[in-house]
């Protein structure tokens, strides 16, 4: 019982001794921060280049993307004209039929003339303007060539004509022949005054202005005015370049209008 005791009081003291307290790992210094590592100018230089290559690529998206838009509004631009260019040649086609089946209407009854003009006058108009067409040179310009080209034709069928004792018919194919001829050499003075860009309408072409609208110097909105017309105004169309047409007013001077404003 004594030694129970003894070593409850020695146990006693010992906890008291250690201030009723676990002992405890001695505090440990904290580790210093680790030095930063000095910047390189081989860093700061790539990040700079890389700065200005995202840059510029986000420019080419850019311009990438307008291009795209651009060639889109292009394609729609170019389907549309061909879509008119379609419409015009479909008119163009009607037309010529209606021009070929007026002409042998025109022919037939012609043929009842041959006992007025004689074959020899018919003979000698056709040798003269065929004499004229050869001296006739159009240089390749378009104007000039449908007009020459055509008259050859005219040329042609009054040949034929000839020959079949039509007189009156191969007379009128022979004028009309001389006719575009004449038409050429005007176009032909034109084209030593205007630029090349402009097409001469030969003959003029009567037309009536649609809406009241300005009449400008020349062949864009960005010419100076120079007057003005009102709808219903009756106007002589001599030449054209691109949506412009040149007329000439009442009092003979010619100015500019958009051809949408006028039929």
């Amino acid at each position: 019982m004594c030694r129970k005791g003894s070593l409850a009081v020695g146990l006693a003291l010992f906890l008291f001794a250690c201030g009723g307290k676990n002992p405890e790992t001695p505090p440990q210094p904290a580790p210093a921060p680790a030095p930063e590592p000095a910047p390189n100018p081989a860093d700061s230089v790539r990040n700079d280049e890389m700065e200005r290559l995202n840059k510029q690529l986000v420019e080419m998206h850019t311009s990438l993307a307008s291009s795209k838009e651009e060639r889109q509004g292009l394609k729609k631009s170019l389907s549309e004209r061909a879509e008119e260019l379609m419409e015009l040649d479909e008119a163009n086609a009607s037309l010529e039929l209606e021009l070929a089946s007026a002409l042998e209407e025109l022919l037939r009854s012609q043929a009842s003339l041959r006992n007025v003009q004689s074959r020899a006058f018919a003979v000698s108009r056709i040798a003269e303007v065929r004499v004229e067409l050869e001296s006739v040179r159009y240089n390749n310009d378009p104007a000039l060539r449908a007009r020459i080209e055509r008259a050859d034709e005219f040329l042609t069928r009054a040949d034929q004509t000839l020959a079949e004792d039509n007189v009156g018919g191969a007379a009128y194919l022979a004028d009309r022949a001389g006719e575009l001829l004449r038409q050429a050499r005007i176009v032909a003075e034109i084209r030593k005054k205007e630029p090349r860009e402009i097409l001469p309408i030969v003959p003029p072409r009567a037309m009536e202005v649609q809406t009241g609208a300005n009449l400008r110097s020349g062949p864009s909105s960005e010419s100076r005015r120079v007057g003005g017309v009102k709808t219903g105004t009756k106007v002589e169309v001599v030449a054209r370049r691109g949506d412009w047409y040149q007329i000439v007013t009442a009092a003979g001077a010619k100015a500019w209008i958009h051809r949408s404003l006028v039929r």
